[in-house]
């Protein structure tokens, strides 16, 4: 595998396979088209990527992208941390409950549905509208 090669292989495992793939095809095409002396290390470095391949595919056999693996649902969660705390800010929840911004500002959206907190007052803070006794 030739140092350019090597690049390929960084970032995400799908991704990667995939670009490792697209590599092996292109240096597979440049073989057939290359002068005969040229053809053999093309073909190596071709194959050496198709095995490399091969072996991206058993190891990522039933992984996947953390985006696509279903998060339990924690809204009751930071309803309870947003009445506790009387702070229904975003980047709070967020620290909070170590989570992302946008699904703590989901939670944030839904509890205004909800009648938990306001809307932003002018100043940007929503008004918690539950009392900690609840």
């Amino acid at each position: 595998m030739g140092a350019g090669d090597k690049m390929l292989i960084k970032g995400d495992p799908i991704d990667a396979l995939h670009r490792c793939e697209d590599r092996a095809l292109e240096l597979l095409d440049k073989a057939l088209e290359a002068d005969v002396a040229e053809a053999p290390p093309l073909e190596s470095r071709a194959l050496v990527l198709l095995q490399c391949v091969a072996l991206m595919r058993q190891l990522l056999e039933g992984w996947r992208r953390p985006a696509d693996v279903p998060q339990p649902d924690r809204y009751d969660e930071a309803v309870a941390f947003v009445v506790h705390h009387q702070n229904a800010s975003v980047s709070a929840i967020q620290r909070g409950l170590s989570i992302g911004f946008n699904e703590a500002a989901r939670y944030v959206e839904r509890m205004e549905l909800a009648g938990v907190v306001g809307a932003p007052a002018e100043d940007g803070r929503r008004p918690v509208l539950q009392s900690r006794d609840i």
